[in-house]
């Protein structure tokens, strides 16, 4: 699929918030593609950009009792932003959702309730009894998958994780579903360059060991932005949380 080895063009320098350090900035936060002089906070974007970057002080103090399952507490940010939004039909889609425990965006959610689609290439015996269904994930099954299991083209969220081909099958599933949040996985090794990885079907991580696997910051913010999403946050260099435009009101 020669589309698919397309070379990116632009190089991206970060949006200066994704980057801001300090408490106060995140809490006169700009919104994306504003000028400096609007300016404007507290806005509810720098209030979860804030938590973010009090992890895990912020956390290990305040939510000391309300446990999380995420690799950096990103479950407990995901909560806080629905906490300000609200849901709507309370689904997650869970792609590379592992055995569905250890290190899940998706166990919080659903402890609470919520409806759900875990998919993983390896799941193991743990991961099918978390009921989660083996699949090597490409761009030629991975809409069919969320059809055949009844996913709402509006899912509250989506995290997405397969250290490989996430560019592209983020780009893919964005050209049919509208989740209102979204975690993926970045890779910060990429720098400051709007890059991923070429398509490779058959990719496995634990194989090939490709430190430029996955995609880099600036391209996960840009592919975002070019669907209609607001990045609320990076975390670790590791993910990256956007929101739908519309609920950035």
């Amino acid at each position: 699929m020669e589309q698919q080895n397309r070379t990116p063009q632009h190089t991206w320098q970060l949006d200066p918030w994704t980057e801001t350090k300090t408490i106060l900035d995140r809490l006169t936060i700009q919104k994306p593609d504003t000028d400096a002089s609007e300016k404007r906070g507290p806005h509810w974007l720098g209030q979860i950009a804030a938590l973010a970057n009090l992890i895990p002080q912020f956390f290990n103090v305040v939510h000391q009792f309300e446990r999380t399952f995420s690799q950096y507490q990103e479950d407990l940010i995901l909560n806080e932003i629905f906490r300000y939004k609200g849901t709507t039909n309370e689904f997650v889609v869970d792609i590379g959702a592992g055995d569905g425990i250890r290190i899940s965006n998706s166990l919080f959610f659903r402890q609470l309730g919520w409806n759900s689609l875990l998919v993983d290439g390896n799941p193991g015996k743990v991961g099918k009894k978390q009921g989660v269904q083996k699949h090597w994930i490409t761009l030629e099954n991975i809409n069919s998958i969320l059809e055949k299991n009844n996913v709402p083209k509006e899912m509250d969220l989506l995290s997405l994780d397969i250290d490989g081909n996430d560019y592209w099958i983020l780009e893919k599933i964005l050209a049919n579903y509208k989740p209102r949040v979204i975690v993926v996985e970045i890779n910060g090794a990429y720098g400051e360059s709007d890059d991923y990885m070429p398509y490779k079907e058959d990719y496995n991580h634990k194989k090939e060991q490709n430190p430029l696997h996955g995609q880099s910051i600036p391209a996960a913010i840009r592919l975002g932005k070019e669907n209609g999403y607001v990045p609320v946050c990076k975390i670790r260099g590791t993910n990256l949380i956007l929101i739908r435009e519309d609920l950035d009101k």
